[in-house]
């Protein structure tokens, strides 16, 4: 092998393994709701009529088949009913028959409903059309049977990748619905209208959402903001609730984390975060919620949440502190029909309370606080970057303390129940970057109440008595078919990634896996054998990556792999970041940008590969030192 040009080999070997999609689709399923039929609008300009598909190879990888453009092509005959917006694609037979003509006309219906309450009452931006792509500029919506795994999605039906792929931008999409809605794997649904409607509000959000920025990287935003909607089309349908457990029964996950992983509790914890964005709906207006949409457009992640905020005077500090109350208490307009928050556990006076998992970022425990007293006494949370706040419960009434110095003197006999908020107010990077904080408290007698009280006083008639929950074990919870995720340590992250790119996956492999499924000598990446990680990054355009190859090293520094390879570098190849010494390889005269990095850091050898230029790749590898 000429190792001068082992990196083009690598680089030939991963982009085979690329799925040839036109860029990330978000997969989002929705859940039951009920709707009154009359306030449906009428379909408007509606006409069927029976098209033959285009036969392609697709991707049969699951048992369907798909265009030149990553669209489905049916099992049968395809038909095509429109309306104002939309082009429904569906057929009557096969793998993919719809239940009925009249249900495709209650999709119609309900897609229709959806775009006039989002689009035309909420003022969120229409989907952009998609030159033609499906037979004309309506919105395309395809009948599929895809109920083994999910009700609905929505994938992007092309890309600005020829002009500027890192800008932000909206895309054209296109939306797949099941064709039954009667069960989802071997789950059956008990009401199939009711939850193809609040598929489709969800659904035509994610639609909306490429509308504004198909680059934004915070899942959990896609996902809630998707799932709120659903609340806001069909207010009566209260089908976002039963999300809301992953929320109240696992209060302590990092709100960027996707849920379902580690815990039981915080299943599809992304969707539950709907709380969040409703929390700030009821204070701020809906209007809010699409202003974040708008931010996009200029910033990423919770910048533009904080500019949104911003609008309102007030902060997401503040909103997320405001929320963390509201869940204890139970303070949202129809919180008479949520769960309680899980307590983390008590504190009681002289017996320091330290919880075994700490808090995650943007997101709270809950702590009860005794004193078998019933007097004046000193609570003091014992951690540098979290910020606590009191709060007493008496006569449905809440008392608010501020603790600016996380220590602050009460007398508890004022109160019926007594709680100390545990706020992480640090954000996280990235969901794969959530780490938690551990704390500990301490209650003592006090002589006096503090002389800087900050209080507020709110009325919280929906308030119950929150419990402490035993956790159930994930391994006893899911059965043996179950595969859980591989999870890469958050430390073998980078902390900066490029506009566009989003992690894709994380797995384990051996030197010699790596080899045969590569094409390439272990040493040049693996050099060590043995067990390596791999995380990867997919960008916003096919064939844009950023991968990660992380193993034990068997050197102490870089001389012994350029020992061992026959290879060392030339002088303006090796660069020190951060005191780390790194080998930069650029091909990008040869394949367009394109840089393989190696270097060893705290005992791990290290090969990045990636799509992007150097200094966008100097970035990455820096990160990886913070």
């Amino acid at each position: 092998m000429n190792t001068k040009y082992k990196g083009i080999l690598l680089l030939s070997s991963i982009i085979l393994l690329i799925i040839s999609t036109n860029c990330t689709a978000l997969v989002s399923p929705a859940s039951s709701h009920v709707k009154n039929q009359s306030s449906f609008p009428a379909l408007s300009a509606k006409s069927r009529t029976a098209c033959a598909p285009t036969k392609d190879d697709g991707d049969e990888g699951d048992g369907f088949e798909y265009d030149e453009y990553g669209r489905p092509i049916l099992s049968g005959e395809e038909v095509i009913l429109d309306t104002e917006h939309f082009r429904i694609h569906y057929t009557l037979s096969g793998r993919d028959a719809a239940a009925s003509t009249d249900f495709i006309d209650e999709i119609a219906l309900a897609l229709e409903y959806s775009w006039d309450v989002e689009i035309n009452q909420f003022g969120w931006k229409a989907p952009p059309p998609d030159n033609g792509i499906g037979g004309d500029d309506r919105y395309d919506v395809y009948i599929q049977g895809i109920y083994e795994t999910e009700y609905g999605h929505v994938d992007i039906a092309s890309t600005t990748c020829g002009i500027d792929p890192f800008t932000r931008h909206g895309e054209a999409s296109f939306m797949v619905l099941d064709s039954q809605f009667t069960h989802i794997g071997s789950d059956v649904i008990d009401n199939p209208l009711e939850t193809m409607r609040g598929t489709v509000a969800h659904e035509l959000n994610h639609s909306i959402q490429y509308a504004y920025d198909s680059n934004e990287p915070y899942g959990f935003l896609w996902e809630a903001t998707a799932t709120w909607m659903e609340d806001e089309v069909y207010d009566d349908f209260n089908s976002s609730d039963e999300y809301s457990t992953a929320v109240f029964y696992s209060p302590d996950t990092c709100q960027l984390a996707e849920g379902g992983s580690d815990r039981v509790e915080d299943e599809s914890h992304w969707y539950g975060e709907w709380l969040y964005l409703r929390y700030l709906s009821e204070l701020y207006g809906h209007e809010t919620i699409r202003s974040i949409w708008e931010y996009t457009l200029e910033f990423d992640n919770y910048d533009a949440i904080a500019a949104a905020l911003s609008d309102e005077n007030t902060s997401l500090e503040e909103t997320f502190q405001g929320f963390s109350i509201a869940l204890l208490t139970r303070n949202f307009e129809e919180g008479e029909r949520y769960p309680t928050v899980r307590l983390e556990g008590s504190a009681i006076a002289n017996t320091p309370f330290t919880p075994d998992d700490g808090v995650g970022q943007m997101a709270a425990d809950y702590v009860e606080i005794l004193d078998p007293e019933h007097g004046i006494i000193e609570v003091q949370l014992n951690a540098d970057t979290l910020q606590g706040v009191l709060v007493g419960i008496k006569d449905l009434e809440a008392t608010i303390y501020d603790m600016p110095s996380n220590q602050l003197a009460v007398d508890i006999g004022s109160f019926d129940h007594l709680y100390l908020v545990v706020l992480n107010l640090n954000q996280a990077f990235r969901e794969y970057r959530c780490e938690n904080t551990s704390y500990s408290v301490t209650v003592q007698s006090a002589s006096q109440v503090s002389s800087d009280l900050s209080t507020k006083t709110i009325s919280v008639p929906n308030f119950q008595l929150p419990n402490v929950i035993a956790l159930e074990n994930p391994d006893e919870y899911w059965d043996e078919d179950y595969e859980k995720p591989f999870k890469a340590p958050a430390e073998l992250f980078p902390y900066y990634l490029p506009s566009g790119y989003e992690f894709s996956d994380a797995w384990e492999t051996t030197a010699e896996e790596y080899e045969q499924e590569y094409d390439i000598e272990a040493i040049w990446v693996i050099p060590g054998g043995g067990l390596a990680t791999v995380i990867d990054f997919w960008g916003p355009c096919d064939d844009f990556y950023i991968s990660i190859v992380i193993s034990e090293s068997p050197y102490e520094n870089m001389d012994g792999w350029y020992d061992e390879t026959g290879y060392p570098p030339y002088p303006e190849e090796t660069y020190t970041i951060s005191g780390v010494e790194t080998v930069f390889y650029d091909y990008t005269a040869d394949i367009g940008p394109f840089f393989s990095v190696n270097f060893i850091y705290m005992g791990n050898f290290y090969t990045i590969d990636g799509t992007i230029a150097m200094d966008e790749m100097t970035k990455v590898v820096e990160s990886m030192f913070e």
